[in-house]
Protein backbone atom coordinates (compact mmCIF):
# COMPACT_ATOMS: atom_id res chain seq x y z
CA UNK A 1 0.00 0.00 0.00
CA UNK A 2 2.76 2.49 1.12
CA UNK A 3 4.23 2.19 -2.76
CA UNK A 4 0.87 3.21 -4.26
CA UNK A 5 0.87 6.25 -2.28
CA UNK A 6 5.05 7.07 -2.59
CA UNK A 7 3.82 6.38 -6.81
CA UNK A 8 1.14 8.91 -6.77
CA UNK A 9 2.08 11.71 -4.30
CA UNK A 10 3.90 13.89 -7.32
CA UNK A 11 0.43 13.61 -8.76
CA UNK A 12 -0.93 16.20 -6.03
CA UNK A 13 1.53 18.88 -7.07
CA UNK A 14 0.18 18.44 -10.36
CA UNK A 15 -3.09 18.13 -10.00
CA UNK A 16 -2.97 21.22 -7.56
CA UNK A 17 -1.43 23.27 -10.37
CA UNK A 18 -4.03 22.45 -12.88
CA UNK A 19 -6.70 23.32 -10.47
CA UNK A 20 -4.93 26.67 -10.10
CA UNK A 21 -4.80 27.67 -13.46
CA UNK A 22 -8.82 28.40 -14.24
CA UNK A 23 -8.83 30.70 -11.14
CA UNK A 24 -5.59 32.54 -12.92
CA UNK A 25 -6.67 32.65 -15.91
CA UNK A 26 -9.78 34.67 -14.59
CA UNK A 27 -7.52 37.08 -12.66
CA UNK A 28 -5.02 37.55 -15.94
CA UNK A 29 -8.04 38.39 -18.40
CA UNK A 30 -10.31 40.21 -16.06
CA UNK A 31 -11.45 44.21 -16.73
CA UNK A 32 -12.44 45.21 -13.52
CA UNK A 33 -11.11 44.83 -9.62
CA UNK A 34 -11.81 42.05 -9.18
CA UNK A 35 -13.65 42.91 -5.45
CA UNK A 36 -15.32 39.10 -5.30
CA UNK A 37 -11.85 37.42 -4.75
CA UNK A 38 -10.82 37.58 -1.28
CA UNK A 39 -7.56 38.46 -1.15
CA UNK A 40 -7.49 37.68 2.60
CA UNK A 41 -8.16 33.93 2.30
CA UNK A 42 -5.67 33.89 -0.31
CA UNK A 43 -3.34 35.00 2.13
CA UNK A 44 -4.34 32.97 4.75
CA UNK A 45 -3.74 29.54 2.69
CA UNK A 46 -0.80 30.80 1.31
CA UNK A 47 0.61 31.34 4.89
CA UNK A 48 -0.31 28.08 5.39
CA UNK A 49 1.46 26.59 2.88
CA UNK A 50 4.16 28.84 3.93
CA UNK A 51 4.20 27.01 7.07
CA UNK A 52 4.01 23.48 5.46
CA UNK A 53 6.96 24.47 3.12
CA UNK A 54 9.39 25.47 6.12
CA UNK A 55 8.26 22.07 8.29
CA UNK A 56 9.31 20.34 4.94
CA UNK A 57 12.58 22.00 4.65
CA UNK A 58 13.54 21.64 8.25
CA UNK A 59 11.93 18.85 9.91
CA UNK A 60 10.45 16.35 7.21
CA UNK A 61 13.69 16.74 4.82
CA UNK A 62 11.26 15.12 2.13
CA UNK A 63 12.01 16.45 -1.61
CA UNK A 64 8.65 15.72 -3.39
CA UNK A 65 6.44 17.45 -0.08
CA UNK A 66 9.16 20.64 -0.22
CA UNK A 67 8.13 20.90 -4.09
CA UNK A 68 4.59 20.20 -3.52
CA UNK A 69 4.12 23.12 -0.59
CA UNK A 70 6.52 25.69 -2.77
CA UNK A 71 4.93 25.02 -5.74
CA UNK A 72 1.41 26.27 -4.09
CA UNK A 73 3.17 28.64 -2.34
CA UNK A 74 4.25 30.21 -5.35
CA UNK A 75 0.88 29.94 -7.15
CA UNK A 76 -0.62 31.74 -4.58
CA UNK A 77 1.68 34.49 -4.11
CA UNK A 78 1.32 35.13 -8.03
CA UNK A 79 -2.82 34.82 -7.52
CA UNK A 80 -2.35 37.18 -4.48
CA UNK A 81 0.09 39.48 -6.94
CA UNK A 82 -2.11 39.34 -9.77
CA UNK A 83 -5.72 40.13 -7.85
CA UNK A 84 -3.49 43.56 -6.03
CA UNK A 85 -2.29 44.13 -9.48
CA UNK A 86 -6.07 44.52 -11.00
CA UNK A 87 -7.13 46.36 -7.97
CA UNK A 88 -4.73 48.96 -8.66
CA UNK A 89 -4.75 49.06 -12.26
CA UNK A 90 -8.28 49.16 -12.37
CA UNK A 91 -8.60 51.52 -8.90
CA UNK A 92 -5.81 54.01 -10.86
CA UNK A 93 -8.42 54.35 -14.05
CA UNK A 94 -11.24 55.17 -12.30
Amino acid sequence: MEEIFVSLYPLVAVIAFVGYMPQLKVILFAQCALGNISVTTWIIWASTWAISFGYGITKLHDVMFCVTAGMNLSVHFCIIAAVLYKRMVFVQAA
